[in-house]
């Protein structure tokens, strides 16, 4: 009689089925594991941002890089209009000297989104102007609603817009210095963040202190349906500053809650108020004018947000000011 050694059937199925659970319980592990690692790239990201913002002041008199630049198109309604964004003035900061070079500003950025051919730097990724968890394609490929080119997932911090409680039911903010005028579509613009409507905020102006405001923080805001939910959703190519009704792509105004899902469309959010969020599961990633990174989660107090939003705003407690 021969004995014959191996596994019985039901022996392989047991085997097998252990091997699944154990599959089972890596794979969270794993997936755990790279987005630590994706969120940790991610506040790399914001940290030589705002590094870069700070040498940036260093040689321009103690002034951050302009949101939206300084100057006025032929093309613009107004000056400031189809002005570049901040992450242009920055690239020769974060080793970015040749890309910068390429740029002609004689030509606006909305000049340089109907150039023929379109300029190199429109289309050009910069890995650390993007989340690694940012799901879905970096270069926008749509040719509406200036989506189109290498996006970016940041967006400066253009202060704060109080709600009429927050204002003890006074008249309005005094902080508004930008109303808008195209019917609610983008929102006003206040004076009170570290980016605003041309503008470039020196480190004086800063009172409430650079550890304690907020600089740039993660935006990756899409709509639920139409014509802001397909590919880029609300987030725009990082050459574009503002366009010409006061629509900031350089920065967002915050009102309400990071993570917090409201439809431009739908809820008739205005653009510049669309809220911060990322990819990440419980918060955002965002830097301090001071060059230090935090991660804010998503059930902070909105007063201590819109606090640490405002360079001027006075209390730490509520974000406010007495006049």
């Amino acid at each position: 009689m021969n004995n014959k050694n191996g596994f019985t059937l039901v022996e392989l199925l047991v085997v097998i089925a252990i091997i699944a659970v154990l599959i089972g319980l890596l794979i969270p592990a794993v997936q755990a594991a790279r987005e630590a690692g994706r969120k940790t790239q991610c506040a790399n990201n914001l940290k030589q941002i705002s590094l870069a913002c700070i040498s940036y002041s260093s040689s321009h008199s103690d002034a951050y890089p302009p949101a939206n630049g300084m100057r006025k198109y032929s093309e613009g309604r107004e000056e400031g209009a189809f002005n570049h964004c901040f992450t242009v003035f920055i690239l020769p900061y974060i080793e970015q000297q040749t890309l910068y070079d390429t740029i002609d500003f004689s030509y606006s950025s909305k000049q340089m989104y109907y150039q023929n051919p379109r300029p190199v730097a429109l289309t050009t990724v910069i890995p650390m102007y993007y989340c690694p968890s940012y799901q879905r394609e970096i270069v926008c490929t749509e040719a509406i609603y200036y989506k189109y080119g290498a996006l970016w997932t940041y967006n400066g911090v253009g202060g704060v817009i109080r709600t009429q409680d927050e204002l003890n039911n006074k008249k309005g903010d005094p902080y508004i210095v930008a109303p808008n005028d195209s019917g609610g579509t983008y929102g006003d613009l206040p004076d009170n963040g570290m980016f605003g409507w041309m503008k470039a905020v020196k480190v004086g102006m800063v009172t409430d202190g650079l550890s304690n405001t907020l600089l740039v923080s993660e935006y990756i805001q899409k709509d639920s349906k139409g014509a802001y939910s397909t590919q880029a959703g609300n987030v725009r190519p990082w050459v574009l500053g503002a366009n010409e009704n006061r629509g900031m792509y350089a920065f967002k105004v915050i009102k309400y809650k990071i993570n917090e899902h409201y439809d431009r469309i739908a809820d008739s959010v205005p653009f510049n108020y669309l809220p911060m969020g990322s990819d990440h599961s419980d918060g955002v990633n965002a830097a301090k004018a001071d060059g230090s990174v935090a991660f804010l989660n998503e059930d902070m107090d909105v007063h201590v947000y819109k606090a640490m939003g405002t360079r001027n705003g006075g209390s730490p407690e509520s974000g406010l000011t007495d006049d």
